[in-house]
């Protein structure tokens, strides 16, 4: 009776472990980042996207990498954008101009640099992404992740 009792708990363990061991990585903060720099001010600037559980998703502009998935993590030092994809980007003189949405502006703002935003409808927004459009604007896209889907719809199109 007792091997049958350490072999259940033993398998029970097994299983507990492995449940958890697949939510904690199938679920945990999953983080895409790029450090871009403003020529005019020298400034260190990062482009943050953080994902986790099913289908949450959020993205910041700061002047550190310190941002984790969880809508009740604040960060007053950010530009935020809750259940953002994608947007396209570029410097121009010195301000960094964003294409897409428009991100809530960060209550601490220490930043040198200018954020401008453009607010893009579709299909204003989707037709950035075809056939390298963003590119022939002098655009890039954050996160590079999404720049396969991009590809992948150019392909479909051309059939």
């Amino acid at each position: 009776m007792d091997k049958i009792l350490s072999i259940i708990l033993i398998i029970f363990a097994v299983i507990t472990l492995g449940v958890v061991g697949t939510f904690y990585f199938s679920f945990g903060d999953h983080k895409e980042l790029k450090k871009i720099k403003n020529p005019v001010h020298g400034e260190k600037i990062y482009l943050m996207k953080v994902s986790w559980g099913l289908d949450d998703c959020r993205m910041a502009i700061g002047l550190n990498r310190k941002f984790h998935g969880g809508f009740a993590n604040d960060f007053d030092d950010k530009y935020l954008l809750d259940y953002g994809e994608h947007f396209f980007y570029k410097f121009s003189n010195d301000s960094l101009i964003i294409y897409g949405s428009e991100f809530d502006g960060p209550k601490l703002n220490e930043f040198k640099t200018p954020i401008v935003f453009i607010s893009l409808e579709n299909p204003a927004f989707i037709e950035l992404g075809e056939n390298e459009t963003y590119k022939t604007k002098g655009l890039a896209v954050f996160p590079k992740s999404v720049i396969e889907r991009f590809e992948y719809n150019d392909k479909r199109n051309k059939k």
